[in-house]
């Protein structure tokens, strides 16, 4: 009995102590409060604690799909969460919760989000460049963030060494939501001693907008290393040729330039040398080498450079379409034989590239290069002391033998019609002509008419194999014969698609037999020219005969 009272009056006790809780719980939650009456988020949106407070049952309610309440429901005291979509514009956008408690007056609750701002950042606003680098690695990106269309404004001054690689192409399809896209810049590398500094905008297309912050670039590219004029000037920029051609030759920087490879250096003993001339670079020769560009700068650092050979570039058949030689070589006035072969260059012009050297020059090799036409700046005018002329090898493609296609790539090489090269062939200075194995076509001038020009009566006296002609034929050389390349010691014509007669002016040359004719000039390609004739001379003489008896004094000799 005694434990079953017990029993009783603890449950009593607890009773009343329950009964005590709640009635404090309904005294602390009297009608309806909300902790805040107004919230406001940013445009990224989120989620803004708010505390309700309610004597009897609610619910909740938005006026606006971008604004969700959680818990939409509940008694008592409860913090919720009123979550907000991002925004789409740049404009302020506001919505209204209201809460409705069971037999109490509603309250609303004001939500206010901002739109986004007119806004391009930059990830890395500030960028450091090398002032040299491979080909295909000078560039570097720029990742944009933006809800504007913009424009890059590069400073015209720095515009010769920095560019964008494609204007920015943005389409706005998350409305004002700002969307990163990525920029590429090129660069081109440094070759003065001073840095380059390039502040380059970014500015919206709609002048009306306005940004919350500026948005500038900063480029600074290092200065190059200064090359002065001296031999250890020289040593510096054939290192950086190198580099920059990307070249397999090998020096030993341990070793002095004398002995370095395919370099040579004025001595005392040398003619004409001068003083200060001594122990310069007199002869660079670099060959088998890959690059993508024009000649390096650093090569018009060679002061007294008289000899220069570039051949051998492995990317000849993949560079563009345009290449140019560049202005490296514009100011080397004592440059006498530059040999550019098979490197891919694309045209010349010697106003600005070889605007000294073409005073100078004696010899002038462009063999192999990706010419699409004969250079005419390539005159006895621009090139007065020019006595050797090589523009043979004009094929980017070495298998192209049918020249019938309607339409002719130029990619392919160098087609010109054979009666262009009248005015090469007035250039009576030339004793070394090479134009072979390209895609000449057509038949050699005959070089006769109103502008014609024959031997002379001296030129004849002169020249043993001229005299020694007959009285008769002496007379057909002033009256019939032209006069062509009087001086030419070597003629290369051979593996072209040249057709029709030879003319008489390259039959009777009175240093025909040095040409190695039936080699180097008769010889032509096995194909078609452009009207499928298939290349040949159709005068070609079965044997010199008809040479020497023209010009006796030409015909070998029989010795024991």
């Amino acid at each position: 009995m005694k434990l079953l009272f017990k029993i009783a009056c603890c449950l009593c006790v607890g009773f009343y102590l329950i009964t005590a809780c709640n009635d404090d719980n309904e005294l602390a939650v009297s009608g309806f409060s909300l902790g805040t009456k107004e919230i406001t988020l940013g445009a990224t949106g989120g989620a803004e604690t708010v505390r309700v407070a309610s004597a009897t049952q609610w619910t909740a309610k938005a006026d606006q799909p971008w604004v969700k309440v959680i818990p939409a429901n509940g008694v008592g005291e409860i913090d919720c969460e009123i979550v907000v979509d991002t925004t789409l514009t740049n404009e302020l956008r506001n919505a209204v919760v209201t809460f409705i408690p069971e037999n109490q007056g509603r309250q609303d609750l004001l939500v206010h989000q901002t739109g986004y701002g007119k806004v391009i950042g930059l990830n890395e606003p500030t960028q450091e460049i090398a002032n040299m680098g491979k080909y295909g690695e000078r560039f570097f990106d720029l990742s944009v963030t933006t809800n504007v269309a913009f424009k890059v404004l590069i400073p015209e001054e720095a515009q010769e060494w920095i560019s964008l690689d494609e204007e920015p192409s943005l389409s706005f399809d998350k409305g004002a939501r700002p969307q990163t896209t990525k920029l590429r810049f090129n660069w081109k590398m440094n070759t003065t001693p001073q840095e380059r500094i390039a502040a380059i905008e970014f500015l919206p297309l709609n002048e009306d907008d306005v940004l919350e912050d500026e948005a500038v670039l900063t480029v600074t590219q290092q200065a190059a290393p200064e090359i002065e004029d001296n031999r250890a000037g020289d040593s510096l920029a054939m290192v950086i040729i190198k580099e920059k051609l990307q070249s397999m030759i090998s020096w030993d920087m341990n070793e002095k330039i004398d002995f370095w490879n395919g370099v040579t250096l004025w001595e005392k003993t040398d003619e004409g040398v001068q003083p200060e001339w001594v122990g310069r670079v007199r002869g660079l020769d670099i060959r088998l080498f890959n690059t993508k560009e024009s000649l390096p700068d650093e090569l018009g650092k060679l002061t007294y450079l008289e000899t220069l050979v570039l051949y051998g570039n492995s990317n000849r058949h993949l560079l563009p379409e345009t290449l140019y030689m560049g202005t490296a070589l514009a100011n080397l006035e004592h440059l006498k034989h530059l040999t550019i072969s098979s490197y891919g260059i694309t045209t010349i012009d010697p106003s600005t590239e070889l605007t000294k050297p073409k005073e100078t020059l004696e010899s002038l090799n462009l063999r192999g290069n990706n010419f699409t036409s004969l250079p005419y700046a390539i005159s006895s005018y621009n090139f007065p002391k020019l006595t050797s002329l090589n523009l043979g090898g004009m094929r980017r493609y070495d298998t192209r033998k049918d020249l019938r296609d309607d339409v002719w790539q130029t990619s392919w090489g160098m087609r010109i019609d054979a009666s262009s090269l009248t005015s090469l062939f007035r250039w009576d200075a030339l004793k070394h002509l090479s134009l072979s194995y390209g895609y000449i076509y057509g038949e050699l001038p005959e070089m006769k008419g109103w502008s014609a020009r024959y031997y002379t009566a001296e030129q004849i006296a002169a020249n043993d194999t001229l005299n020694s002609a007959s009285p008769e034929n002496k007379q057909r050389l002033m009256t019939e014969i032209p006069c062509v390349l009087p001086n030419l010691e070597s003629l290369n014509l051979n593996l072209n698609f040249l057709t029709g007669k030879l003319p008489d002016w390259l039959l009777y040359h009175p240093r025909l037999t040095l040409f190695d004719p039936y080699t180097l000039v008769f010889t032509q390609e096995n194909g078609y020219d452009r009207q499928g004739q298939v290349p040949g001379f159709t005068n070609e003489p079965d044997d010199l005969d008809y040479y020497y008896e023209f010009y006796p004094a030409a015909k070998p000799q029989i010795t024991e």
